[in-house]
């Protein structure tokens, strides 16, 4: 009740009022839809959802410089806004740059490319994906690509793959 006084006060106060949902789209947002929202009479104009992301995830541009990139991607790689990708050792696949070149000049996507790379921190085994995009207010071309680090999942599988060697040797 007292968030919906407070909205109202807002409203004749000023031209725009922003409102904080609460944690969690699925109980916040719900809230504040379903029973503020209605119940109060209110029609809000527009909603931004914030979620923290922890891979690695950038958007770069068709010279495969970054244009933006999230804290994950700058820690994990070392890499910010400007940086292109190709003078990074971890990124020095001349595989996956052409495929990000192609996803940049055609309407392919890049979906689970498996890549090994060198960082300081070690070697790490990720998948990488991308998918073309326009960029809001201008008609420039970038690609969002998303970083998963499977290097667990890769020493699982070859412990796994030891282990039932291993067990061949035993049986027979």
């Amino acid at each position: 009740r007292n968030s919906v006084i407070a909205t109202r006060a807002a409203l004749k106060l000023a031209d725009y009022v922003v409102t904080e949902a609460g944690f969690g789209a699925d109980l916040g947002a719900e809230k504040f839809f379903d029973i503020k929202c209605r119940k109060a009479g209110l029609e809000p104009a527009a909603a931004v959802i914030v979620a923290t992301v922890r891979e690695p995830i950038a958007v770069i541009g068709q010279d495969l410089s970054l244009i933006e990139c999230n804290q994950a991607f700058t820690d994990y790689y070392g890499l910010d806004r400007g940086d292109l990708l190709a003078e990074s050792a971890a990124w020095n696949d001349a595989m996956l740059l052409q495929r990000l070149r192609d996803v940049t000049l055609t309407r392919r996507e890049l979906w689970d490319y498996e890549l090994t790379q060198s960082l300081d921190t070690g070697v790490r085994h990720v998948v990488v994906s991308a998918r073309r995009m326009e960029l809001p207010d201008s008609k420039d071309i970038a690609i969002l690509v998303t970083v998963s680090d499977i290097t667990a999942r890769k020493q699982s599988e070859a412990q796994i793959l030891e282990l039932n060697r291993q067990l061949e040797g035993k049986i027979e």
